[in-house]
């Protein structure tokens, strides 16, 4: 189920009253928080059945299932937000 569309700001407020909480780059089963996990905390505010792939590696430090970017943008998840090419 893609996320609704929604005023950017929205999950603005909703990542900066995170602000402080320790990143830990752990698999998923171990309790993780980055900044993709930050994102998907954002979205399932306002669509908690949103689920995105998440994307198992077997690497010597990293083992388990991983949320990479990548994986909000699949052909079936509608962009919230789109930056113009000459924003900069």
């Amino acid at each position: 189920m893609p996320p609704p569309t929604l005023p950017t700001n929205r999950y603005a407020r909703h990542a900066a009253a995170l602000a402080g909480r320790p990143f830990r780059l752990t698999a998923r089963t171990e309790q993780p928080y980055y900044c993709t996990i930050l994102l998907l905390d954002a979205v399932r505010t306002q669509a908690p059945a949103f689920n995105p792939p998440w994307q198992n590696i077997d690497l010597a430090v990293f083992r388990g299932e991983y949320l990479f970017p990548e994986a909000f943008a699949q052909s079936d998840i509608e962009w919230l937000a789109v930056i113009p090419a000459d924003a900069s």
